[in-house]
């Protein structure tokens, strides 16, 4: 009978020059598990960026087919005393990654089970204090695709004892405003906020249903800017700041056919405040 094969999706920060760190943990995983499908999701998070890497997460994983498993290798701490976990969520997925605040803030279901990643049995040797994610998650990657139960590699960990890190987004219903994070920033230019609109143009908190008329103002630099809440882009004129539901699902701020972020000099993790007029 021919083996599963199981879908393995990848997320670093090693970017264009790490493209070789990239095929090294690919080259672990098929030792491992030789009839595994490799996915790259993106490797390309701004180096350190627990926030991209948490949005991109949120806004992929669930389009994959369950039982997934996925390595996310943004490990500003590597080498430290934090710890490695795998853990399966309740919608049947698969994560191992370092426990550095990126799950909490990107799963949309509860978590089944939650281990330490302890038992060096399973890694690749040796085993680099700079490298863990060749020689720590790839291999425990495929070793789950070789079905081996998460708790053969360490003890539980309770999930409520996860790193938490705060993305703020706070409204204030008095001033119709909201102080958001800035979660990414595409090739484009578009900026994507941790806003959700709910039904295409609702911000719920605020009780605001955004129409095509509704104008959007923001300050950057002491200077105001402001522009529509549209459908889509060619509802502006070119160079026009614009407002609209982005296809993950959050309000983002564009400018038609031009990089509004590199003009502005935003960035991810940046924090903005919005006033809907």
């Amino acid at each position: 009978m021919t083996p599963k094969t199981r879908i393995i999706g990848l997320l670093t920060d090693f970017g264009i020059r790490g493209s070789h760190y990239v095929s090294s943990m690919k080259a672990v995983i098929s030792k491992i598990c030789s009839n595994s499908k490799i996915i790259d999701v993106s490797h390309t998070v701004k180096p350190f960026s627990i926030i991209e890497a948490s949005y991109i997460i949120k806004s992929t994983y669930h389009l994959f087919p369950e039982e997934t498993i996925f390595i996310y290798v943004i490990d500003p701490g590597v080498g430290s005393e934090r710890n490695v976990i795998a853990l399966k969520t309740e919608d049947n997925f698969y994560f191992i990654g370092p426990d550095n605040g990126i799950l909490p803030n990107a799963l949309k279901s509860g978590i089944l089970e939650c281990y330490k990643i302890q038992n060096d049995k399973y890694f690749h040797h040796p085993v680099s204090n700079t490298f863990h994610g060749r020689d720590i998650m790839a291999p425990i990657g495929a070793h789950i695709a070789n079905n081996i139960s998460l708790k053969e590699f360490g003890p539980s960990l309770d999930p409520q004892y996860l790193v938490q890190v705060s993305i703020p987004l706070e409204y204030d219903t008095r001033l119709n405003s909201v102080l958001c994070t800035i979660q990414y920033v595409d090739n484009f230019g578009n900026i994507t906020t941790n806003i959700p609109l709910v039904n295409e143009s609702t911000i719920e908190p605020l009780s605001v249903n955004l129409k095509k008329t509704s104008t959007i103002k923001f300050t950057l630099n002491k200077q105001n800017h402001r522009g529509k809440f549209t459908t889509h882009f060619s509802e502006a004129k070119k160079n026009e700041i614009l407002f609209l539901k982005g296809s993950t699902g959050y309000l983002e701020i564009s400018k038609n056919q031009a990089n509004l972020a590199q003009e502005m000099s935003i960035k991810s993790g940046m924090g903005l405040k919005l006033k809907i007029l």
